[in-house]
């Protein structure tokens, strides 16, 4: 999976995931391509992940298990000094986490997130720090509930997921993700999901882009558009990349001839198009 060709360019040292449709996917490729660039990269969560352990190959190379980071655990002294010890001594690409526990619902595993205060305080030891800071239990769609997302304090782009594979969906449990939430934007249950409707969560301030910190940048990446024409990928980003606030559109699908031309695309940017740092 190449993401960043089209992205990187928007990234910043601290960048936030949220949304759904493939956040943990995309956050795993972005950091090894950033890797291979040889950037210095950390790749965390302030929520849960699905625990990869047993995957082969691994997304990334080393596991750090830090309970003393996990929320309402971390001393406030600690931030203060940005101390941090240990963090660099692990090469390649390290996950951090809290530690472990079990989901609820169905009794797997997955590992904790840590303080989002840690973060902020140990971004300066990285090129690029990566977090998922939301969660929507592999859905496509969904729209944050209360307390989400968990959003580090200064990162500087917030990247946004929205997997094509809802469209035609409803508004349903099993199709997105906190179904109830999307009534507090007007789209009652059972309501036909298409362009318009991903507009209105892509732009609400209680949609995608909830709690999203003044001056940080937010990016919506299409994912999945090889369920879709290209056709209507790149005219569902023009719609977006139309909306108050949001600085730019990519698109990413698998897939070989015309498709592979999708991969990190950003087909609509607001932003100058730097070098990523």
């Amino acid at each position: 999976m190449t993401v960043s060709p089209g992205l990187r360019p928007y990234l910043s040292p601290l960048t936030a995931l949220v949304g759904g449709g493939g956040k943990t996917t995309t956050m795993f490729a972005l950091a090894r391509e950033c890797l291979g660039q040889g950037k210095t990269v950390l790749v965390t969560t302030t929520t849960h992940l699905a625990d990869h352990r047993l995957d082969r190959p691994l997304p990334y190379d080393s596991l750090m298990l830090r309970p003393d980071l996990a929320p309402g655990k971390l001393s406030g002294a600690c931030v203060a000094a940005g101390a941090f010890p240990g963090l660099g001594l692990k090469a390649g690409l390290v996950l951090l986490v809290s530690g472990e526990d079990e989901d609820s619902r169905d009794g797997r595993k997955r590992l904790a997130g840590i303080d989002p205060r840690a973060i902020t305080a140990m971004k300066s030891g990285f090129d690029f720090v990566f977090v998922e800071a939301d969660g929507s239990r592999g859905l496509p769609l969904k729209v944050p509930g209360l307390g989400e997302p968990v959003l580090p304090p200064g990162a500087g782009t917030v990247l946004g997921l929205i997997g094509l594979d809802c469209l035609g969906s409803r508004v349903l449990a099993g199709a997105v993700h906190r179904p109830e939430g999307f009534e507090a934007l007007g789209l009652d249950l059972g309501r036909v999901l298409g362009p318009e409707e991903l507009a209105i969560v892509a732009g609400h301030p209680l949609g995608l882009f909830k709690d999203v910190p003044p001056g940080a940048r937010k990016l919506v990446l299409l994912n999945k558009a090889d369920l879709v024409s290209e056709a209507q990928a790149r005219d569902l980003a023009a719609l977006l990349a139309g909306l108050p606030g949001i600085d730019a559109v990519g698109i990413w699908g698998r897939g070989s001839g015309p498709a592979s031309l999708l991969e990190g695309a950003v087909v609509y940017s607001r932003l100058p198009k730097e070098s990523a740092p």
